[in-house]
């Protein structure tokens, strides 16, 4: 779907609005699209498969500009697989983040350098269908909460045909 499909989308009050890049354009297209979209009040973007635009060691100047500069209406959610490939800013100013169980040494460490042994530990713990809710409260202190029952919030989204 080119960007420009994705601006009159979005004038034209159209509640959902999806690109998906060919595959060597993740970076070109999502800078676009920040582009077309950094004058907007408020907004919610899904990412996902993040890492197609950030590594450890390097952030897309799009999602760089998201994660620092964009309105406080808007919200970003970011979706990846491996903690370990993300980068740290992200990692740092994101306000909420959902963990799934995931026993991988170097996600581990990451999610144990940034946020803590005791959720490291519970995030190794969780069994299937499970998640583990991160956040800052207001005080600045960390918080967390492991959501165990999958019938209050997992919907399947993929059927077998």
């Amino acid at each position: 779907m080119p960007v420009d499909y994705v601006k009159q989308a979005l004038k034209d009050n159209k509640p959902l609005v999806k690109v998906c890049p060919k595959a060597g354009e993740f970076e070109e297209t999502f800078n676009k699209l920040i582009d077309n979209v950094k004058d907007w009040d408020s907004y919610v973007l899904l990412v996902d498969e993040t890492n197609t635009i950030q590594t450890r060691s390097r952030l897309n100047p799009g999602l760089e500009w998201l994660m620092r500069q964009s309105p406080d209406e808007v919200d970003s959610f970011q979706t990846t697989h491996r903690p370990y490939d993300t980068q740290r800013l992200v990692r740092a100013l994101a306000t909420d983040v959902w963990f799934f169980q995931n026993t991988h040494v170097p996600d581990l460490d990451v999610i144990r350098q940034d946020f803590g042994e005791i959720v490291a530990r519970e995030v190794a713990r969780l069994g299937q269908y499970q998640c583990l809710h991160y956040w800052i409260e207001k005080a600045g202190r960390p918080a967390y909460s492991v959501w165990s029952n999958p019938e209050e919030w997992y919907v399947r989204i993929r059927t077998r045909e």
